[in-house]
C-alpha cells in the first residue's frame, strides 16, 4: 500500500476491520522437478528408451485448457506422488543418519542410498508412479512386459527472479532418486 496507515489517526480502528495477515501464502519453489522412465529392453539390453513426463503433460494441460480435468488429475496425482517420495527419501536419511550416530557408526553414502531406495520402492507413491509408467508405455506404443522399467527423479534449481534474465546461468540437473541403482 502507498499509504503509509500509521500516519492515520484512525490507525487502530482501521487494523481492527481491516488487518490483513500474508502468512498463509507459501514461499515460491525453489526447484522443478522433472520425471523420467528408462525402458530397457528384455532381450536387447542395448535398448533403452527414456522419456521425460512431467513436461509433455504440462504442455497438454495448457492446450486443452480449460477443459483439462483429466490432465490436472494426472498431474497432481504425479507431482504429489513425487514430493511424497522426496519427503520419504529426506525422512529415510534423517532416521538413517541418526541411527548411525547412536550407534557411533561411520555414515557409509552407498549403503545408505541402497536402503533408502528399498524403502521407498515399497511406498505407495513409487507403485503410482511405476502404474502410471504403464500409461506411458502405452502411449509409445511399447509392449510393456518387453521391457524393464527403471524411474528417475531429478531437480533443477529455478533461478531467482532477479536473474531471469541471465543467459549465463547453467542449471544443472540434481539426481535425487534411481529405481535403476
Amino acid at each position: 500500500n502507498y499509504i503509509n496507515i500509521s500516519l492515520l489517526d484512525y490507525n487502530e480502528n482501521f487494523n481492527t476491520f481491516f488487518y490483513q495477515k500474508w502468512g498463509f501464502f507459501a514461499p515460491p519453489p525453489r526447484t522443478n522437478e522433472r520425471l523420467y522412465y528408462t525402458f530397457e529392453n528384455k532381450k536387447n539390453n542395448s535398448e533403452v528408451i527414456i522419456y521425460e513426463v512431467i513436461e509433455p503433460l504440462l504442455i497438454e494441460k495448457h492446450k486443452k485448457a480449460p477443459f483439462n480435468s483429466n490432465e490436472d488429475l494426472t498431474d497432481y496425482l504425479i507431482s504429489n506422488s513425487i514430493y511424497l517420495i522426496l519427503d520419504c527419501i529426506r525422512i529415510s536419511k534423517n532416521s538413517f543418519e541418526y541411527n548411525s550416530k547412536l550407534k557411533n557408526k561411520k555414515i557409509d553414502e552407498v549403503e545408505m542410498t541402497k536402503k533408502v531406495n528399498q524403502f521407498i520402492e515399497t511406498t505407495k507413491p513409487y507403485k503410482t508412479l511405476m502404474n502410471y509408467s504403464k500409461k506411458v508405455a502405452l502411449n509409445k506404443n511399447l509392449k510393456y512386459d518387453d521391457y524393464n522399467v527403471y524411474l528417475r527423479i531429478t531437480q533443477k534449481k529455478i533461478p531467482k527472479f532477479i536473474d531471469r534474465y541471465k543467459n549465463n546461468i547453467a542449471i544443472e540437473e540434481q539426481l535425487i532418486f534411481d529405481s535403476y541403482n
